[in-house]
Order: structure tokens, then C-alpha cells, then sequence
């Protein structure tokens, strides 16, 4: 039976999620609330060349930029997912009332 549901909702954010967010190539953005202070892997490639993967991330300063190659020690920050229908029980998103979810 298909039920269009993910076998694992948890996975890396996209370089569109971040662009959505108010992330840019190549420009610090320090007011959005992907940027951390520290540089984390998107899921999304950038080039496949001289037989190395290039992988989208984001940097320190919120900017987005792509790997020389992924063999490059960055961190990672979890996404999930969640069901559309899923309703907030508190909260308002922020690291002081993140959301508390029914």
C-alpha cells in the first residue's frame, strides 16, 4: 500500500529552503534563521567534476557557497518533515518558544 509517506522525514535542508530563508550566493546575510555561526551541508549538488562531487553549503556568515570537494569536514543541521496537517500546540518557532507540536 502506498501512502506517499517518507520511509525517513529527517534529511539536510535544500539550497532553495535556504534561498527562501533569505540566504544568498556568495553574500552575508547575518538576519535569517538558517544562518547558525557555523557552516553546514545542504542537500543539493553543484557539479560533478575532475572526477570530485561539489556540494551546495552554507557558510559561517549565511552565505551559500559550493565545496571544492565533499571530502571537506562541514557540519550538518537536520531538517524533518512533518505532516501538513499537524497542528502547533505552543510556541512561536524561536530558539526562546520553539514550537511544541499535538
Amino acid at each position: 500500500e502506498h501512502t506517499n509517506a517518507l520511509d525517513y522525514a529527517i534529511g539536510l535542508p535544500t539550497v532553495d529552503e535556504i534561498v527562501f530563508a533569505g540566504g544568498a550566493y556568495k553574500k552575508t546575510n547575518n538576519d535569517y534563521y538558517l544562518r547558525t555561526g557555523n557552516s553546514y551541508w545542504t542537500m543539493t549538488p553543484a557539479a560533478f567534476t575532475d572526477s570530485k562531487s561539489k556540494m551546495y553549503y552554507v557558510e559561517s556568515d549565511g552565505s551559500i557557497d559550493v565545496t571544492s570537494s565533499i571530502t571537506t569536514n562541514i557540519a550538518v543541521r537536520p531538517v524533518i518533515s512533518i505532516d501538513q496537517d499537524t497542528l502547533v500546540k505552543k510556541g512561536v518557532g524561536t530558539v526562546d518558544e520553539p514550537y511544541v507540536l499535538k
